[in-house]
This record gives structure tokens, sequence and C-alpha cells, in this order.
């Protein structure tokens, strides 16, 4: 059988990592990174809080990620804004 070199590599669930990212101020949680394979790329992040108008901390990371908001949560308006190589991205509360 032949082998498709443009095929990425199997995702498999014993290899996720959880990255919780919180408020540096008050502590809520504000985006789960989730790693699905190890990779290349880089992100460096900053998320701001719709609870208090604070952020966390900085966020580097190494690999392939999803993200997920919590339930009160959505991604606010404009998606990220890239801050000298740091996505910052703002979070609005969904009520």
């Amino acid at each position: 059988m032949e082998e498709n070199k443009d095929e990425k590599p199997m995702v498999r669930v014993e290899d996720f990592e959880e990255y919780d990212v919180k408020c540096a101020d008050c502590e809520e949680l504000l985006l789960k990174m989730v790693k699905v394979r190890d990779s290349e790329k880089s992100y460096r992040m900053i998320i701001e809080c719709p609870f208090c108008d604070g952020e966390s901390w900085l966020i580097e990371l190494v690999g392939d990620y999803f993200q997920q908001t919590p339930k009160r949560l959505k991604l606010g308006k404009g998606g990220a804004e890239d801050r000298d190589g740091v996505l910052v991205t703002k979070m609005k509360r969904r009520w």
C-alpha cells in the first residue's frame, strides 16, 4: 500500500493536553487550549477578561491547538489583534 505524504498524522485522544487560560487579576476561566499534536507552530497570546477588564498572563504554546470557550463566554468581535507578535483576544459574555 502506498503512503500519502500529504496526510497529517492521526490524532490520538491520549495525546491531548489541556491548558486553562485564566485572568491574572480575577482568576476567571477565559479560554481552554487543547493540544492535539506536536508541531513547530508557536503561539503567544493574551486573553482580555470581560469580568474585571484585566487580562491573562502572556501564554506561549508550541504545537497544534484547538480552542474552546467556556459556556458563558464567546470570542469578541474582530477576533484577535496582533501586538508585536502577541495575539490579544477579547472575550465577551454570552449573557
